[in-house]
């Protein structure tokens, strides 16, 4: 990046690369796809509904791409210690919330509906939030 672009600042230079990431894991998805099918002499939409296997695949060499980013996003990224507070504090405030969700059902919508236990209810309320009305909701009830 330093050399495709001189001059550019580390922000410019981290979205470029970011880009051109991207731009290879599509163009391979897309190849990769295109390849298979016409491996397969899949002509038409019900021939790869019907088919067999996945026909949407990475070529090999992004393959190994998208394999090599998801190890390391796994390690440096997913794992690391931030995310991990961060991951804790979220499941505390859940749990917090469900359980006062299941004290005061009359707050969940839909609760009465014939089949739905209080819990499947109440589960389906919390997963169905965005996380800012889920911070909204928080907040108003615990400050």
């Amino acid at each position: 990046m330093e050399t495709q672009f001189p001059g550019a600042t580390e922000r410019e230079r981290f979205q470029e690369s970011v880009r051109q990431l991207i731009d290879d894991l599509v163009s391979g998805l897309i190849e990769g796809t295109v390849r298979t099918a016409r491996a397969a002499d899949l002509r038409d939409p019900d021939a790869v509904r019907l088919h067999s296997s996945r026909v949407a695949r990475f070529s090999d060499e992004v393959c190994e791409t998208s394999l090599a980013l998801k190890r390391f996003l796994f390690r440096n990224v997913y794992s690391s210690e931030a995310l991990d507070q961060d991951r804790r504090d979220s499941v505390a405030r859940l749990t917090r919330l469900f359980e006062y969700l299941m004290m005061h059902p009359e707050m969940v919508p839909g609760i009465d509906d014939a089949g739905r236990s209080a819990q499947r209810a109440v589960c389906d309320f919390v997963a169905g939030m965005t996380d800012r009305y889920f911070f909204r909701v928080y907040d108003a009830l615990f400050g």
